[in-house]
């Protein structure tokens, strides 16, 4: 799993309320900071899973739906429910010593959107986006070349599929953060996790939307990537 830094420092979460792509959930836009940590330039892969899978001997049930959605390893790994890619997190981390996760909700947006509040990972001009036949629908291979780059060097951020966070899901959230290191709130909106990101085919692939998401769905629409923090 490659990875990728992200200095520490402020940057601008959520949308404007006169922002096209603002609603409830990323409003109002609010400077945060964060410190040092990485982040996977890629979401977590098939052989990643499988590798995982095998060594800690888990028994997971949806190997037939992600095989007909991923046919080969270079493909993000789908139908993770957010319980079972914490645990793929703790795993990694027990075994490669560092503290790794899923991203706050806040990471997952520094990484996509870099300081400066854009509104897509690859600027401000939805019409930038890749040439892509919106027929086919994602997930996509992480080694397919037209997909841009966030100002961080991430790929397949809200160009493939939806990726897991850490945070509970709160609609309101942004209206009381703790503007250093959020990390969510205390609960979720029955009992939901946040769900970042969007698909290319998707209405708005912006960086700044958020959604719930049961911890124990399964989907072949959502992913995740993980972060490794300094403490």
């Amino acid at each position: 799993m490659e990875f990728v830094e992200i200095p520490e420092g402020s940057f601008l979460l959520g949308a404007e309320i006169d922002n096209s792509f603002a609603d409830e959930s990323n409003i109002p836009i609010r400077r945060v900071w964060l410190p040092k940590y990485e982040i996977a330039r890629y979401p977590a892969s098939v052989a990643e899973w499988r590798e995982y899978v095998q060594q800690a001997n888990v028994n997971w049930a949806f190997w037939p739906e992600l095989t007909e959605a991923c046919p080969t390893d270079d493909y993000p790994v789908v139908y993770v429910s957010w319980t079972e890619a914490a645990a793929y997190a703790q795993w990694l981390g027990s075994h490669t010593g560092r503290n790794v996760s899923l991203p706050t909700s806040a990471q997952w947006e520094k990484a996509c959107r870099g300081t400066n509040g854009r509104d897509f990972p690859w600027g401000n001009d939805s019409g930038l986006s890749p040439d892509i036949d919106f027929h086919i629908v994602p997930p996509y291979r992480l080694s397919t070349l037209h997909l841009l780059e966030s100002p961080y060097g991430c790929r397949h951020m809200c160009q493939n599929v939806y990726e897991l966070c850490s945070d509970w899901f709160d609609e309101f959230y942004y209206t009381y953060l703790d503007p250093v290191a959020p990390t969510g709130p205390l609960v979720g909106e029955e009992g939901k996790r946040t769900l970042r990101g969007a698909r290319l085919d998707a209405a708005s692939p912006v960086c700044c939307r958020r959604f719930p998401v049961s911890p124990e769905e399964h989907s072949r629409q959502i992913g995740f990537r993980l972060v490794i923090n300094e403490t």
